[in-house]
């Protein structure tokens, strides 16, 4: 296993060395002789793992990784948007709903609106969900509480209304039900590492039952920054910087190649350095990107996989049985 380590962190570093040589030949090779260009490199490269060494944050240790996850993981699905496929998504009821499945871990999405209040929602805009539309962060609080958030969910019949909740709210809920938290979270912003390390302070037990995930990196090492206690995750995703800048398979092509390729390097960065930076517990992947040795790589990290979204039961059996890693699902009732 060491060697094996020792090897990718080699093979990281080469491509490191890569991504700054080749740029500096092909920009400045014309005016300086190539061994100028080679020891730039090595210098800008020895400054850059020397700083990541330097403002690295520790790994959580195993006991709070053991008092979190449990005995029973990864036996045990985590509920996605309090398991959507049960009740109107990031809604107390179906927080509540999942629990009477049988959930012990939920996921839920975390953003701020206009007052920069934190609540559980998912989307940019509250369109496809709600009986309004807009962008989130144009409505006050007052305005989003009074949103039905089962407005156009399939199971309205069933569920007839239902409100956004505040963080304050969904946090007390699910500790209430004795459910584990996955805080998905959609801002890096200093409010919402305010409130998170606020929230985790207030409810000292999250300590040991929440955890903090987003696709950015920037709110990981913030949030440990502040408060090294907190349990983080980095969720990975090949089209994470083509979503933010808005960039589908019918966008231009000047647009569209530089986010692809932006995307590459995110998640390159993710599995070579990233998780050294900021000392996450765990990793949140697209079932899409996931292999054996995906599992193993993180498993030699200490890093727990958690595989998002699986909703079939043949592709939870896998997950579940043959990588031994757990899964996030709209289906609480069959897992």
């Amino acid at each position: 296993m060491a060697s094996h380590v020792f090897l990718t962190i080699f093979v990281h570093v080469f491509a490191a060395f890569s991504l700054v040589f080749c740029p500096l030949i092909l920009s400045l090779g014309w005016l300086l002789p190539v061994e100028w260009c080679f020891w730039i490199a090595v210098t800008l490269l020895s400054a850059s793992v020397s700083a990541l060494w330097m403002y690295r944050l520790q790994q959580p240790n195993d006991s709070q990784l053991d008092a979190f996850f449990g005995d029973s993981w990864p036996n045990r699905a985590v509920c996605h948007r309090g398991a959507a496929g049960d009740a109107p998504e990031n809604t107390l009821v179906a927080f509540r709903e999942a629990r009477k499945n049988g959930a012990t871990f939920v996921e839920f999405d975390v953003a701020l609106t206009k007052d920069k209040a934190p609540v559980i929602f998912h989307d940019d805009t509250v369109d496809r969900t709600t009986d309004a539309t807009g962008a989130l962060k144009d409505l006050t609080l007052d305005e989003v509480l009074k949103l039905n958030a089962a407005a156009k969910d399939p199971l309205r019949d069933k569920f007839p209304h239902a409100s956004i909740p505040t963080l304050e709210e969904a946090t007390v809920e699910c500790l209430g039900l004795g459910m584990n938290i996955f805080f998905d979270v959609k801002d890096w912003s200093t409010e919402m590492v305010n409130a998170l390390t606020a929230l985790f302070q207030r409810h000292t037990e999250l300590y040991q039952k929440g955890m903090v995930c987003s696709f950015f990196p920037m709110l990981s090492y913030k949030i440990r920054r502040q408060d090294p206690a907190i349990l983080t995750a980095l969720t990975t995703c090949t089209t994470t910087v083509q979503y933010g800048f808005g960039c589908d398979v019918t966008g231009p092509i000047w647009k569209r190649y530089p986010c692809i390729l932006a995307d590459y390097l995110l998640v390159w960065c993710q599995s070579a350095w990233l998780w050294i930076l900021c000392g996450n517990a765990a990793t949140l992947l697209d079932k899409k990107i996931v292999t054996e040795g995906t599992v193993d790589y993180w498993a030699q990290r200490g890093i727990k996989t958690v595989v998002w979204t699986v909703n079939d039961n043949t592709e939870k059996e896998y997950f579940h049985k043959c990588l031994k890693c757990g899964i996030i699902t709209d289906n609480v009732k069959s897992s």
